[in-house]
């Protein structure tokens, strides 16, 4: 493999895990009250971020959920729908990284956590419109 590979694979397992981490389909069952099944149909329909592991398990973000509450972030479906056609580890970094960072610290992820679903979109909208 590539050391620009090996290198953006670390950075990405490095962000993801200064978010969380990944957890499993139990897990997610376990926290939204449901059944694995269930939690596997969800990521199947685009209403959860998941990715397969090395081996073929699901895996989901851990910074996707707001635990206290036992569900997904208010306003992340509507983010998922919008973003339906980009990769996971695309969703992922996008979420996670500033966009903005000469004049906020801000990730999309915090301005979801805010409330601010209008800003993640305008957001995504323009990382679609730079994608190459």
């Amino acid at each position: 493999m590539d050391d620009r590979l090996l290198k953006g694979a670390e950075r990405f397992r490095k962000l993801v895990e200064s978010a969380g981490g990944f957890v499993s389909s139990g897990w997610v069952a376990q926290l939204l009250e449901i059944s694995e099944a269930d939690v596997r149909n969800r990521a199947q329909r685009n209403t959860l971020i998941a990715r397969r592991t090395a081996s073929g398990e699901l895996s989901f973000p851990r910074f996707q959920f707001d635990e206290p509450k036992g569900q997904v972030f208010a306003g992340l479906q509507t983010v998922l729908v919008e973003t339906a056609s980009w990769a996971p580890e695309e969703l992922i970094r996008f979420l996670l990284v500033r966009h903005d960072p000469e004049h906020t610290d801000d990730t999309p992820l915090k301005l979801l956590e805010r409330g601010e679903l209008d800003r993640v979109l305008q957001l995504a909208s323009v990382h679609l419109e730079q994608r190459p």
